[in-house]
């Protein structure tokens, strides 16, 4: 090929790559579909912060109400919260109902009929950071499908803090969620209301490994503790157990994963957290514990500790997955933590050193010992709830990667009522680009 040629073949690739990113959608992919108008009718906010496609840009509002006009019919809504409202009312082309009941700040939203106009409302305090109307055709990744949190589930995991279930416990949930499509419901001791970007960080990464029931987040805020009798100070322990205890009853799992007992690096609220599980996982066994709760005593077949040196297993992470195009669960690990941003200049998952999250101890079990590296080891073969999400393996590339460019994390997250460049404007920028690429390449062959 003569150098023309290259030059020529080079330019046109990437006229065809710009072209489509442009479009925002691969081929049968469901497009995103700019509104032709849009307003808040209370004059609080410009409705282009909804439209940007950027987290940090957010309305919040007591009473909110958006009204959107699409140039063509869209199937489907997606909206990005910090904070739902309870529930919230949607017009689409008149037709009007209720949702958002289950308050997930990520929901997907399929329309019984295709509509072109919207009007979106809601009574109470609700932070709105994005809205997408989506076209007909396979979903993108970045779409997340939520299922409620399980009716009966086959592994708890209890991590204290957003990101906790990828630094400490692996590659658990890309094998265990993703892989061998077990019911996997996580359920934190802590929240992250204060910091919003923090709940977004936490579903793209539990939907990145392959979670597809909503996790369980509770009423208690996020205080650092250096040691367990501080942590004892700012939480009451007692509610912890209580919650744990509900939490047990109400899943009935299988197999419960918590954290070291010693906090891995001596967090106090990791301590807690574990001290309260050895509690609550007798005390949710036992009849005349908590006889005011609904569910009734659930004793759990197997419950692992993190590091914990009797009963050890060294779990593999390092077998190729299927689901997730034959990465390994140690490296969709690593991509569910990537998820949060914030965190990852301070920790890192790892394989080896003083924190392996390749090392688990079962602690109790009614199912006799481990003689194998599989916390499922003489449990009876579980059957796999019905989902109507895509395969984990739809989402291996990570719930970042097909994200239109500006829902990218930002470096420094960034509380604003700013907007910044609109996917429309930036589509017309891309167009724009791949018309002189084209002229180019031309240009180029003509010589």
């Amino acid at each position: 090929m003569t150098g023309r040629a290259r030059m020529a073949a080079c330019l046109m690739g990437l006229f065809l790559l710009l072209g489509g990113q442009a479009v925002g959608a691969e081929a049968g992919q469901a497009p995103v579909i700019q509104p032709e108008s849009a307003s808040i009718p209370s004059g609080e906010s410009d409705p282009e912060v909804l439209l940007d496609g950027v987290r940090s840009t957010k309305w919040r509002s007591q009473a909110g109400k958006v009204e959107v006009v699409l140039p063509e019919e869209a199937s489907a809504l997606y909206l990005e919260w910090d904070f739902a409202p309870a529930t919230w009312t949607l017009q689409a082309d008149g037709e009007e109902r209720t949702v958002g009941r289950e308050q997930f700040i990520h929901a997907y939203l399929p329309l019984e009929e295709p509509a072109s106009r919207f009007t979106l409302s809601w009574e109470g305090d609700a932070t709105l950071c994005d809205l997408y109307f989506l076209g007909e055709g396979s979903l993108p990744s970045w779409v997340q499908q939520w299922e409620p949190p399980c009716d009966k589930a086959d592994f708890l995991l209890l991590p204290t803090h957003a990101d906790d279930e990828h630094l400490w416990f692996g590659g658990v949930m890309p094998l265990y969620a993703g892989e061998k499509d077990l019911a996997v419901q996580v359920a934190y001791m802590v929240n992250h209301n204060t910091e919003p970007y923090r709940l977004h960080e936490q579903l793209d990464g539990l939907w990145t490994v392959g979670v597809e029931n909503y996790p369980v987040i509770p009423q208690y805020p996020d205080i650092y503790s250096e040691s367990l009798d501080h942590a004892r100070t700012v939480y009451s322990q007692e509610e912890i157990i209580a919650y744990q205890v509900g939490l047990i009853r109400r899943f009935c799992p299988s197999v419960i994963v918590g954290h070291d007992i010693n906090g891995e690096y001596g967090h106090g609220a990791h301590r807690l957290n574990t001290d309260s599980l050895l509690q609550a996982v007798e005390l949710a066994a036992d009849e005349t514990a908590y006889p005011e709760f609904s569910a009734p005593p659930w004793d759990t077949p197997k419950t692992y500790l993190h590091l914990y040196p009797e009963n050890a297993i060294v779990m593999d992470w390092d077998q190729p997955l299927a689901a997730f195009g034959g990465k390994t669960a140690f490296e969709m690990a690593q991509e569910g933590f990537a998820c949060h941003a914030s965190q990852t200049a301070y920790f890192s998952v790892d394989q080896s050193g003083p924190y392996d999250c390749r090392k688990f101890g079962l602690y109790r079990s009614t199912v006799g010992p481990d003689t194998t590296a599989d916390m499922t080891q003489n449990l009876p073969e579980p059957e796999p709830e019905p989902s109507s999400p895509p395969a984990a393996e739809s989402r291996a590339e990570s719930v970042q990667a097909e994200r239109p460019a500006s829902s990218q994390p930002e470096e420094v997250p960034q509380e604003t009522e700013g907007g910044g460049l609109s996917p429309l404007a930036a589509a017309g920028v891309a167009l724009g680009g791949c018309a002189l690429l084209a002229l180019a390449a031309a240009a180029v062959l003509r010589r």
